[in-house]
């Protein structure tokens, strides 16, 4: 019934929290399908498959409107996630993925800045894993003035490189009190929060004895090189890129799908090497200039701003099969407009996202069957 969440670990507390889910997802025979509980809920597709595969964590309100729509006891659930959530907070997230330091050496004042922006950067990941991971999109929405790049850049790290530190100070409390309002358990969360604004105050305080160093190298891109990535972070980039090809070969590449397509696809989707393609949110539209900064982030693909001539061929592409749409927002925009946008077509974002399900060869037929034109 539906796709199956992979790699579920029992002894991680959201993961143990969404095999508990599944099983009552299961019993609730049609009730528990995606359809039906998106429509009920409220929720996006994304959202759903998010919860079954241990990616985030329901919130109180939504988990009550599921539970009882999939015939649980919405008591008993209630304390399962408010368990779940002191398991989270209790939990070493030491190695909890975020953007690495530049591979620079520091001493004295600098060493105690970078050391002070860790001790936060540790705090500041365990309150996001609390919420569940709530998306950087879902925290976009409820900070004025924010992006979801702005929201990445602020949780993982690099914003810190490029701003005073009292615009960092500011983003960061900011951020914080938006994480806030998605956990429930009170108690936890104000420790948590508390922790979390000290060590970001004091970490701004420290700040400024490096900050010129990292912001005139982070800005000019020089003399700071990239940092060390973890090997695992690095396979699941690789195994990103040949899945990104793959769909597209799919889709009516043929032959001639290869990397540059796959990173603006990827690009496009706004999708992350650690994300599930069910995760996809959107569609959104994004620029040439957003499409190369998203996969020079995320990727570690340098496209500079005068040899983008590559991914607007890629794009190109898309346009001809159908894939993307030019200038939704402003259809009679110049076509050599600085704001031209591109946006991936409904249809195939649709698609895209079921990639991992048992039946996404039978969309594909339909879907290939209702559109034209096609790269032979």
């Amino acid at each position: 019934m539906g796709r199956r969440p992979k790699a579920l670990n029992p002894n991680d507390p959201l993961h143990a929290f969404a095999i508990d889910l599944n099983a009552l997802r299961d019993a609730a025979g049609p009730a528990g399908k995606l359809g039906a509980t998106c429509a009920a809920a409220g929720i996006t597709r994304s959202t759903y498959y998010a919860w079954l595969s241990g990616a985030q964590l329901p919130s109180g309100d939504l988990l009550e409107v599921v539970v009882k729509l999939w015939g649980g006891d919405v008591a008993q659930w209630t304390e399962r996630r408010r368990k779940a959530q002191a398991s989270v907070a209790s939990a070493d997230v030491s190695e909890v993925p975020h953007h690495p330091r530049p591979a620079l050496t520091f001493e004295g004042a600098e060493k105690a800045a970078l050391e002070a922006d860790r001790k936060f950067m540790i705090a500041f990941q365990q309150l996001h894993v609390l919420t569940g991971r709530v998306s950087s999109a879902t925290l976009a929405k409820s900070l004025p003035g924010f992006t979801p790049f702005r929201a990445i850049d602020v949780l993982t790290g690099p914003y810190a490189y490029i701003h005073s530190p009292d615009q960092t100070l500011r983003a960061r409390t900011a951020v914080i009190g938006a994480l806030h309002g998605h956990i429930d358990d009170r108690e936890t969360r104000d420790k948590l929060v508390l922790e979390c604004i000290t060590l970001a105050s004091h970490a701004a305080k420290l700040a400024p004895g490096i900050m010129g160093t990292l912001t005139s190298g982070v800005r000019a891109r020089k003399g700071i090189p990239y940092p060390d990535i973890p090997d695992r972070y690095e396979d699941l980039r690789h195994k990103k890129i040949m899945e990104a090809e793959r769909i597209l070969h799919k889709l009516g590449f043929g032959l001639r799908a290869g990397e540059h397509a796959a990173y603006v696809l990827l690009g496009l989707l706004r999708l992350g090497p650690d994300q599930h393609w069910e995760q996809i949110e959107g569609p959104d539209t994004a620029r040439i200039g957003d499409i190369a900064e998203w996969v020079r982030r995320f990727y570690r693909k340098e496209y500079a701003a005068n040899s983008r001539e590559t991914l607007r061929r890629q794009i190109r592409r898309f346009i001809e099969t159908g894939l993307v749409i030019q200038n939704p927002d402003e259809p009679d925009r110049a076509v050599n407009s600085a704001a031209t946008r591109y946006q991936i077509a409904a249809p195939a974002h649709e698609l895209i996202t079921t990639y991992a399900d048992d039946g996404f060869e039978e969309r594909l037929k339909v879907y290939l069957a209702a559109r034209r034109p096609q790269i032979e």
